[in-house]
């Protein structure tokens, strides 16, 4: 019995490509060493090279035996759970993204006038407070915690605050020059006194 024949290549396709997605989906601290990947880390992309080229033998291997049309559709099986785990682990880190990026903001009207069309944006994102009443507080959720570096535009990153106050439209930047590079924490206060004085504070 050969070691290398197509029952055996197929075992092991699987096995990889069981083992690869199950490192993938672990947290990504536990397969990054600062910016570059650590064993685990390395281990998987190990896995990855090698399911690329056992998919490509397997199908020539079949090709080979059953001719093109027959060993396409004898390897068609191996094509589809490769690209299916792709599509999860696609659907996997779009999800852990949106999640990592999530920030709770609490906006507080100091002032004794009222405050319309509260928005925060920047990011990519933008929140919005449709009303606040003179000395009410309220929370949403921004999805710009983190920084966009694959931009053009760095400025992308900057935030800032507009709102709707005394019959004047009003906008602050919360985030602008070097401190739009900040990866912000999971909490964000904004206090708004009048519309020259804002306070904003963020959770250490």
């Amino acid at each position: 019995m050969k070691l290398f024949n197509l029952k055996n290549i197929n075992k092991l396709f699987y096995y990889l490509l069981i083992i690869s997605f199950t490192i993938y989906i672990l947290p990504p601290r536990w397969k990054l060493a600062l910016y570059t990947p650590n064993l685990l880390g390395y281990i998987l992309i190990v896995c990855i090279v090698l399911l690329i080229l056992l998919l490509l033998i397997l199908l020539l291997l079949n090709i080979k035996k059953n001719g093109f049309l027959k060993g396409f559709k004898e390897s068609s099986l191996n094509i589809f759970s490769f690209t299916f785990i792709i599509v999860i682990c696609f659907f996997v880190t779009s999800s852990y993204t949106k999640k990592s990026d999530k920030i709770n903001v609490e906006v507080f009207n100091q002032s004794n006038e009222g405050i319309s069309n509260i928005k925060l944006i920047g990011r990519k994102d933008k929140a919005q407070i449709d009303t606040l009443a003179p000395f009410d507080k309220k929370k949403i959720v921004f999805y710009g915690r983190n920084v966009i570096y694959q931009t053009r535009n760095d400025y992308e990153n900057e935030i800032s605050l507009r709102f709707y106050f005394k019959g004047k439209w009003i906008e602050r930047k919360i985030l602008s020059e070097f401190s739009r590079w900040r990866v912000l924490n999971k909490e964000m206060e904004i206090v708004i006194h009048s519309a020259d004085s804002i306070v904003t504070s963020l959770s250490q």
